[in-house]
Parts: C-alpha cells; structure tokens; sequence
C-alpha cells in the first residue's frame, strides 16, 4: 500500500467545487501523463489537497481501482470528508523535521511518505 496526495489545481470553477464534484462521483481524474499515474493501485491510501490560494486538505479516502483508461482517473472508495478543511501549516506542524515536506505541489499526484499521510490524519482528528 502506497500513499499519496492528489493536488487539485487550476483556474474557472472554484476548487472546493469541483473537488466536491469529484468526491460526490467516487472518481477522481487523473491525466495518464502524471508520473505516478500508472503505479496508483487499489487499497493505496490518499489525502485529497487543495493548492493555492486554499492549501487545506478537505478529504482522504482509498483508491477502489488503478488508474483506468475507462474513467481517465481512478476510483475511490472510504472517502471521509474533512468539515472543516485542515491547512496545510497545521499538517505540517505534525511532521517530523526529517520529513521533506512542502505547501506547494508541482504535480497533480504526488507520492508521500507514511508518516506524512498519518500526520494529515492526526491532524483532522484533533
């Protein structure tokens, strides 16, 4: 089991709504061209992230499938919403200083360490 952090980035509709979209769906779309597109796989856990102006994790959930051509993304399962959103600069407060951990993310999927996931965690639930 793997973990990741799918950033949701960009411009038009608000990012809170089209995460929303997303997570009311069970699907979320990723381009086949992200790196780690093609290692996503069922049970891998991840941390849903809303990139600037937002920086807040709203959601995590496990992935239901790989990524699949069919959908263009992949499918989730197990997802819990975060009311309200956790900031970035409270999760990363929670990581060790050993952790390379960044507010801002180049990539729309982005591998992340276990402890970083359970950080994120730790923090939604305090």
């Amino acid at each position: 089991m793997a973990h990741y952090l799918f950033n949701l980035t960009g411009s038009g509709q608000s990012l809170p709504d089209q995460a929303a979209a997303f997570l009311r769906s069970n699907t979320w779309p990723i381009d086949p061209t992200e790196p780690h597109a093609q290692a996503l796989a069922s049970g891998d856990q991840v941390l849903i992230y809303l990139g600037p102006p937002e920086r807040v994790f709203i959601a995590h959930a496990e992935l239901a499938s790989p990524w699949t051509d069919a959908t263009q993304g992949v499918l989730l399962t197990h997802v819990e919403r975060w009311t309200p959103p956790i900031p970035m600069e409270t999760v990363l407060a929670k990581i060790p200083p050993t952790e390379n951990a960044q507010a801002d993310f180049p990539r729309a999927v982005v591998r992340i360490t276990r402890v970083e996931y359970e950080s994120a965690l730790s923090a939604a639930t305090n």
